[in-house]
Order: structure tokens, then sequence, then C-alpha cells
């Protein structure tokens, strides 16, 4: 009795409210749990993963379905700009771009999405150095899952005529919303016509965390350990990660960054795996090539405590989320694996106690499925480092004014529902 009249409260609550799927399905899984003992919590939890694979096969259906039937005329096409330095590509960069994509979505709609990239010399001028170039940058824009478009070469200053110019309805920006060097707002005339669309900005994530990171490194930090013992005894010590990564790591945006696609129809699954520690473009050419080898390609992720006994204290940069994530935003699509790719090592990235551990490649190099490659590309996440350290002195300066501007920008910030 007590059960069927709590259904019928939460009922009559929901038909009042009229909550979304996902709220009506959290407010009875809430009770649930509340109400369970351990052997009920756990069959819960087997219960929602099986609910989890259905919605997903849905979804794959779903998407099937859209692809074989493009958009009937009567559909409105929508075309948002997302404009951006983009430099040392992360987690927050790639969020924006998905919830940019997802800012105007709905039934009916269609939503082109257009990355601006400003170039080194505007950039320089409002914020100081890069440290990815501009082709760098624009090629790991381009290749964002989300994004349909780029446009290079944009000004900083975002006015109703430049969206005119790029065809574009809306402009997106986080609530981190910036000023030019001279104080003047870079979105202002835009907001007044009311051709502005606001996103949440990704806490704990920054290109100015990214370099603070860096630039506590000295170059005797980037000697590599000589043992094990040594890597476990000075970690609490040396741990540049730690001490700055704020991201919260959740199922949830997992979840909002991951594939749609199912391997059940690959023919030829491809596994790949690496630290992918400050994302660039090396590692994305090297996905690329990887997807060429079969139809379907899996990507393993290394731990972060693998990355800094086989790299040394200083790594990983980036905590294992924030790189899963840069990992699943890559257009590559990510067992019965059919070929293993790995990538040509520079030997001087390796510390000295990794020399002694097993091959990881030892099993599919004896059946002889193992194949490398080599990206193309010749930056690699040390080459990134050096760059920050070469000019140590500027980028200090840069984080020092960028740092008050984030601090700010917590002490003042208003609640803003990421899309």
């Amino acid at each position: 009795v007590s059960t069927q009249s709590t259904g019928v409260l939460v009922s009559d609550a929901m038909a009042q409210q009229q909550p979304t799927e996902a709220e009506a399905v959290t407010s009875i899984t809430r009770h649930l749990i509340n109400a369970a003992d351990l052997p009920g919590l756990e069959r819960l939890r087997d219960a929602l993963t099986h609910l989890i694979s259905e919605v997903d096969q849905r979804a794959n259906s779903i998407t099937l379905a859209e692809t074989a039937n493009p958009p009937s005329a009567g559909r409105k096409t929508v075309r948002v700009l997302l404009p951006g330095c983009f430099d040392m590509m992360h987690a927050g960069h790639y969020n924006a771009l998905r919830q940019a994509k997802a800012v105007c979505s709905g039934e009916g709609v269609d939503v082109i999405l257009v990355a601006g990239v400003h170039n080194d010399a505007a950039i320089l001028e409002q914020k100081g150095p890069t440290v990815f170039k501009d082709q760098e940058r624009i090629a790991l824009v381009t290749g964002c899952k989300w994004v349909d478009e780029v446009a290079v070469d944009l000004p900083y200053l975002i006015t109703p005529g430049l969206l005119d110019s790029l065809d574009c309805d809306y402009v997106a920006h986080g609530d981190d919303l910036p000023t030019r060097s001279d104080g003047t707002s870079v979105y202002g005339s835009v907001i007044a016509a009311g051709r502005f669309k606001l996103i949440k900005r990704t806490e704990g994530v920054s290109t100015t965390t990214l370099i603070g990171r860096l630039l506590s490194m000295s170059k005797d930090h980037l000697l590599r350990n000589t043992s094990m013992s040594a890597a476990a005894g000075e970690r609490a010590e040396t741990d540049v990660l730690s001490c700055h990564s704020t991201m919260l790591p959740t199922m949830s945006r997992l979840t909002q960054f991951k594939s749609g696609r199912s391997r059940e129809d690959a023919h030829k699954l491809v596994y790949v795996d690496g630290a992918f520690d400050l994302f660039h473009v090396g590692h994305m050419q090297f996905l690329k090539k990887a997807r060429e080898c079969g139809d379907y390609l899996l990507v393993g992720v290394h731990t972060d405590q693998v990355i800094h006994t086989v790299k040394g204290r200083n790594f990983p940069v980036q905590d294992m989320c924030e790189r899963a994530l840069c990992v699943l935003a890559m257009q590559v699509k990510s067992l019965g694996i059919s070929v293993v790719v790995c990538g040509t090592i520079a030997k001087d990235t390796v510390a000295e106690n990794s020399k002694a551990l097993p091959d990881a490649y030892s099993y599919p190099r004896e059946i002889n499925i193992l194949t490398e490659i080599d990206s193309g590309s010749g930056i690699t996440t040390e080459d990134v480092i050096d760059r920050i350290l070469s000019s140590r002195d500027v980028y200090m300066s840069r984080n020092a004014t960028r740092s008050v501007m984030e601090d700010t920008y917590k002490a003042n910030k208003e609640y803003v529902t990421e899309r």
C-alpha cells in the first residue's frame, strides 16, 4: 500500500510539474536507493546498467534512422559561431564546442557549428603568446566531432556584421565573458542585438591552468627518476598535477562525450593505446592513421600511475579523465581486436626505471597483429613543454594576468545551466 501511495504521489507531482525524462527517472531512482538494503542496491545497479545499454541501443537506432533519412525541407537550420583561441586544446575547449552545438538544438532544428579561430597575432595582442601555432590549433579544432565548419583569422571583436559575413545566426561563449586589452566588451554589440547564447564554462581546467602546471617544472624537474622506489617516495612532494587539477571526473561527463556508434557491426577492430597527455596535432594524426587500419577504433588511455612510472615524476600533466575526454572529442570513432597499432616512441622520453618493465606489445607482436605507424607530425608532448619552459618569463607574466581574471570570474560568477 505504501509503495502504491508513493507511486501515485510521484505520478501526481510529475503531472503538475511536467519534468523531463531525466528528472522523472532521477526522482524515482533516488527513492529506490534510499529505501534499498545492500542486496537491493546491487540489484538496482545491475538494472540501471542494463537500462543504460538499452538507451545506447535506442540512440544508435535513431542515429541510423536520421542518417538514412536526411532533413526535410521543413526543418530549420541555425548556424552558431563559437570563437576562441583554442590554444593547448583541453576538455574545457571541447566541452564548449559540444555545448555550442547543443545550445540551439531542438525538434525540427539542425545546428551548424562554426568554430572561429583567432590568429597568433590577435591572441598575442590581447592575451599573450600562444603555445600551439595557427595551423596546429586549426587542425585540432577541425578534428573535433562537433565542429561542422572552421573560420580562421577571426578578429577578437565579435559584431553583428561579423556574424552576417559568416552567415551565422548567433555567437556562443562561456559565462566568463572576456574584455579586450583596452577594456571594451568583446560581445557587447551582439548581446544588444539579441544574437548571443550563453553556455557554461567548464571549471577546473583551462589553458592558464595547464601552463601553470608546466611552469612549476624546471629543467631539473624534467630529469627522469632512476628507480621505482624514488618515484614512489618523491611523488607527494613533486606531483604538480594534484595541486592544480580541480575538474570533477563524472560518468555524466564521459557519457556526454562518448560516441553513439556501436561496434557490433564492425568487421575490423583496431586497438591503440597511449598517454595522450597535452593532446596535440601529433596525437590526432596518429589516431586518424590508426583508424584507417580498420572500421572501428578502440582507444586505451593509460592510467596516471603507469605514465608516472614510464615517463617520470612530472607526468602526466593532465589526469586520466582530462586525457580521455580529449580523445573522445575527436572525429575518429572510439573485444575481438583485429589490429593493434602503436606509434613511434622517442627513446629519450622514457624513464630509466621503465626499461626494466615487460614489453607491453609482446602478445600482439607474437600473434602478428601489431602495426607501428608514424603520425607524420614531429611534435611531441615534450616539445610542448619545451615551448613553455624556453619562454618561462613571458608565460609567467601571461599567467599572472590570466590568474587574476580567473579569480575575478570565480568570485562574481552566477549559475549557468550546462547544455
